[in-house]
């Protein structure tokens, strides 16, 4: 299963520390980010869920054509190596054990007092806005570095994708690209029409 929704039921554990600074409140589920190793995050998100933590695992199913000429449809992980767990701080610090999860990301922007990284934390509405864009568009949807020079924020007015916002960037050969930011990871880009989208209030 590509992508988990169960709800892991709250119970006591040993709060244990891994390589990086936890989150202040122990029992606030929020959305981390595990890694593990490419080519793995499907199954490993499966038995997180086989143990009622919700995963998410972005994947979108795409047509390939193989040498014979068959045509097949595949799932395409999005983001290498990554599974998203909406968990508690201390539940995470129990999956950082598991010999299958390398390590949880950090939040590379900022520092504690003694100089390390926090875990970092993906805002809810924003996996929320990556599940239903992967959902509704049919549009090829890559993850790139968020750019430097971002255009006006937009929010898509017609379509399956109505009331999706992102940002818009226009570059060569006229093409239009809708940016959904993912926090700390880059964003979602897909093609998308300007009279699709009108600008609102940053």
């Amino acid at each position: 299963m590509d992508e988990c929704t169960a709800k892991k039921q709250d119970m006591a554990t040993t709060p244990k520390v891994d390589d990086a600074v936890g989150v202040p409140n122990a029992e606030k589920r929020e959305w981390f980010v595990a890694i593990v190793n490419n080519h793995s995050e499907k199954k490993y998100a499966q038995v997180l869920h086989n143990e009622e933590y919700e995963t998410f695992v972005p994947i979108q199913s795409e047509k390939r054509t193989w040498r014979n000429g068959t045509v097949k449809v595949v799932d395409r992980v999005l983001i290498a190596a990554v599974i998203f767990v909406y968990c508690t701080e201390n539940e995470r610090k129990e999956i950082v054990k598991k010999p299958f999860v390398k390590r949880f990301m950090v939040d590379q922007t900022q520092k504690d007092k003694n100089g390390k990284h926090p875990i970092a934390k993906i805002p809810e509405h924003q996996i929320d806005t990556f599940r239903k864009l992967l959902s509704k568009t049919d549009e090829p949807v890559t993850i790139e570095p968020l750019p430097l020079n971002i255009g006006d924020k937009v929010r898509i007015i017609r379509g399956k994708l109505v009331g999706i916002e992102g940002m818009i960037l226009q570059q060569r050969c006229r093409e239009t690209f809708l940016i959904v930011e993912i926090y700390l990871l880059g964003c979602a880009k897909l093609g998308i029409s300007l009279e699709d989208v009108e600008k609102i209030d940053s």
